[in-house]
């Protein structure tokens, strides 16, 4: 029995261990985070193609992105944001998991 429990507990305690946050994750928060500026979070669209996200060790991270917003005229404009956010541990996905350090709208 002891032989079949060990391996079968590194197994589980090794699943258990997510791995780091890397950028495209933290673009995913930042996401979020520029979200609850915003007027209108609900007509934002955020531009895939134009991030760049660097780890800049220590579990910081800047990104730079692209949302289309809605005006107050209804017509869309494209603004970009750059985030820099720290990632405190646990789930990557839940933003109270990480920290926004700065986030600055163009």
């Amino acid at each position: 029995m002891k032989k079949f429990f060990f391996p079968l507990l590194i197994i589980l305690l090794t699943a258990c261990t997510a791995p780091p946050p890397d950028g495209f994750n933290a673009y995913l928060i930042s996401q979020e985070f520029a979200r609850l500026q915003l007027s209108d979070p609900d007509g934002a669209v955020f531009v895939d193609g134009l991030y760049v996200a660097d780890d800049n060790g220590d579990s910081t991270f800047r990104v730079k992105a692209a949302v289309d917003v809605r005006n107050a005229f209804g017509g869309t404009v494209r603004s970009s944001y750059v985030a820099s956010l720290r990632y405190k541990g646990g789930p990557w996905e839940d933003i109270a998991n990480w920290q926004l350090i700065k986030l600055q709208f163009d």
